[in-house]
């Protein structure tokens, strides 16, 4: 048993060896230009190495996601426990606390968020594998399905009005992702990072949208169209 150990911590070293040379490959190349002959030089191993323990590029790309997917789910969990806890004094306090959750997901592993929005890319899709599209969407699905599960809870709990939780739950996604991109791009030109803060004046604006609830989506704009 003892000689096993080293072995074990051996191979688990040796694993993030490959998957942090991994990350500056598919980084600096993108997935269709990578290859595993430059994350096997990176790693300072084998091609056979890598080959020991990724079944291919599919299988090392997805392991670079799931700790971050794995990770959402950890704390989206906690978010939904802490409702049904009444911990939450108030809507904003209960949005602040989605907006956490998702800047836990990017803080735990950026360059691994990096990844997965690549791998959104429509036209990137198209390079994957089935077995590695359903891995990436089964997890991705488990992670709304709980958003919305919350946001249900949340109006139930009397925190807000009704409103659709699935589009909801689309836009909040959205606004994070899209402000994630826009603060980072300023980041690496200004050295400014106004990330946190803006994340959380979005999700400001999200909370006073949802406290209007479906009366919002009932407002018909006026004056739009071409009138003939």
């Amino acid at each position: 048993m003892k000689n096993n150990v080293p072995r074990t911590k051996e191979k688990e070293v040796r694993i993030r060896e490959i998957q942090e040379a991994a990350k500056k490959v598919f980084i600096k190349k993108g997935f269709q230009r990578a290859t595993i002959d430059e994350i096997a030089n990176m790693a300072g191993t084998s091609k056979g190495t890598v080959y020991l323990y990724f079944k291919n590029k599919d299988d090392l790309y997805v392991s670079l996601m799931l700790p971050g997917l794995e990770k959402v789910t950890e704390v989206s969990l906690i978010l939904e426990e802490k409702l049904e806890r009444k911990v939450f004094k108030n809507p904003h306090e209960f949005v602040m606390e989605f907006c956490n959750v998702l800047m836990i997901y990017y803080e735990y592993d950026p360059e691994g968020f990096s990844i997965f929005r690549a791998s959104q890319i429509g036209s990137l899709f198209s390079d994957f594998s089935p077995k590695m599209v359903e891995r990436i969407n089964r997890i991705g699905r488990k992670n709304f399905e709980i958003a919305r599960r919350t946001l249900d809870k949340a109006i139930k709990a009397g925190l807000f009005p009704p409103f659709d939780v699935v589009k909801a739950v689309d836009v909040i996604w959205g606004l994070f992702i899209g402000t994630l991109q826009v603060e980072l791009d300023k980041l690496r030109w200004t050295k400014k990072d106004h990330i946190r803060d803006t994340l959380q004046y979005g999700f400001a604006l999200i909370a006073n949208g949802l406290l209007c609830g479906k009366e919002l989506v009932r407002q018909k704009p006026e004056g739009r169209g071409i009138k003939k």
